[in-house]
């Protein structure tokens, strides 16, 4: 596979771009690194290559992303340039219809999520993050981001959705008390301090290379409070929940910015519950899981009572064999 794969005319671009920072470019080989089908609905379909050049007699590598629909490189701009473990955005060209992005080549293996992780690989993704996230943490004002991360969303208008008409009818009550869970969560979640939040970061976004993780994709960030990013390590049992926030903890006191364990552990189960109750139709049985880990979840005897007052377990019985119906 040649450098023609990708197209003359993008290559040139390319070149052209890269020319104020490396010098007169030579790209030499383009490899697609994505499936030969990577469409996102019929305005967005996009490529990622891997491109090999050279400047003289010193070889280079490059990561490409050429897509139909304007994405915002931001993130990638204020990250880059820092000496964070991330990628550096090299050049953001704009060609007819496509937007092309040119980031540093970055060697690595990923995992198809972190409970398949080792737990060396775990401590150094998450000390990745909290890098990251400290080196930005006293200045928020630089992120033109939205100010709260995405799972603060009606998840209870979301669950109605997936209910037939009688069934919300059967169901009214249920939903009100999870609207009013949901409300004491956002409560507990927003009064937290607002820091960089990746939004999705799992096993496939960080590339692994000994004991250095990199963390790629960037597209999705908000601010949001200490422990969104973390909220995959809460996910099934939780296998390395607890050493995933002792570790954020850790390496932010070492970054000196101070992290309540606590909080940060209901903000990470806090993003898995959001993130289980929104699931698309797809999965509908996310619902009753969200809401199981939603009673571990909750640490105020307030919400306890509320529970215990209306119920939980022929709530939690009720939305599951909704969710068994309703996947028949």
């Amino acid at each position: 596979m040649s450098i023609g794969e990708i197209g003359a005319r993008r290559a040139s671009a390319i070149a052209a771009a890269l020319l104020p920072r490396f010098g007169a470019v030579e790209l030499t080989r383009a490899i697609r690194t994505d499936a030969s089908n990577s469409a996102h609905g019929k305005q967005n379909r996009r490529s990622f290559w891997k491109i090999d050049g050279r400047t003289g007699d010193s070889p280079l590598t490059f990561h490409v992303r050429i897509c139909t629909l304007k994405r915002s490189v931001e993130t990638s701009r204020i990250l880059s340039g820092r000496g964070l473990p991330v990628p550096e955005l090299l050049a953001s060209i704009q060609l007819g219809d496509e937007q092309i992005d040119v980031w540093s080549h970055e060697d690595g293996d990923t995992y198809s999520s972190f409970n398949t992780m080792p737990s060396e690989a775990v401590v150094s993704t998450v000390r990745s993050i909290a890098r990251v996230t400290a080196a930005l943490h006293a200045a928020p004002e630089t992120m033109k981001l939205p100010s709260r991360a995405w799972w603060v969303a009606p998840c209870h208008r979301r669950v109605s959705w997936k209910l037939t008409h009688q069934q919300r009818r059967e169901f009214g009550r249920h939903l009100q008390v999870l609207k009013s869970i949901e409300d004491l969560a956002c409560f507990e979640l927003t009064e937290a301090d607002s820091v960089l939040t990746h939004n999705d970061l799992k096993g496939p976004n960080v590339l692994i290379n000994g004991d250095k993780a990199t963390i790629v994709d960037w597209e999705n960030v908000s601010m949001g409070p200490h422990g969104a990013s973390l909220r995959r390590f809460s996910s099934g049992k939780g296998k390395f929940e607890r050493l995933a926030a002792e570790t954020y903890v850790e390496e932010m006191g070492r970054q000196g910015v101070s992290v309540c364990p606590k909080r940060l552990l209901r903000v990470m189960r806090f993003q898995e519950i959001f993130w289980l109750l929104n699931g698309n139709t797809i999965h509908k049985e996310r619902i009753p899981m969200g809401l199981k880990l939603l009673v571990s979840a909750l640490a105020r005897p307030v919400a306890y009572c509320a529970f215990c007052f209306f119920g939980m377990d022929i709530f939690l019985l009720e939305y599951e064999a909704i969710a068994a119906h309703r996947n028949r």
